[in-house]
C-alpha cells in the first residue's frame, strides 16, 4: 500500500538497489504516488508492506526505449533499500512472501 490507500503490486528485485521502481507510464497515470518537479519520481509518504510501514521512501521512475516494455501486471519493482530491513521467506508454491524485521531496522 502506498500513501496509506493506494494498492500497488510489485515484483521483489533483491539485486535492485535502490527502494522503489515504478514505470514511468504508471506514475504519469498516478502522479499522487511520488512527483518532483521536472519528472516522474520522487518520495512517497509511506510504503505499507503487510503490518510494517516505511515514511519517506524514494521512488525512482524507469522508462523504456521506444517499442519496448517489460509487462508483468506489477506495477514496479521493490528494491533492497526496502527489503534489506527484512528477513525473508519466500513460498514460492503458494505465492507468499513472510517477512520479519531485522534488529538493526
Amino acid at each position: 500500500m502506498v500513501n496509506g490507500s493506494k494498492k500497488v503490486y510489485m515484483q521483489l528485485g533483491l539485486s535492485a538497489q535502490t527502494t522503489a521502481y515504478f514505470w514511468q507510464t504508471y506514475l504519469e497515470r498516478n502522479p499522487d504516488i511520488a512527483h518532483r518537479a521536472g519528472g516522474f519520481g520522487g518520495v512517497m509518504k509511506s510504503l505499507t508492506l503487510g503490518p510494517f510501514e516505511h515514511d519517506d521512501v524514494v521512488a525512482e521512475s524507469v522508462r523504456f526505449a521506444p517499442g519496448e516494455s517489460f509487462e508483468t501486471g506489477a506495477n514496479g519493482v521493490l528494491g533492497s533499500g526496502v527489503l534489506d530491513a527484512f528477513n525473508l521467506v519466500i513460498d514460492y508454491p503458494d505465492h507468499k512472501l513472510f517477512l520479519a524485521p531485522r534488529k538493526r531496522s
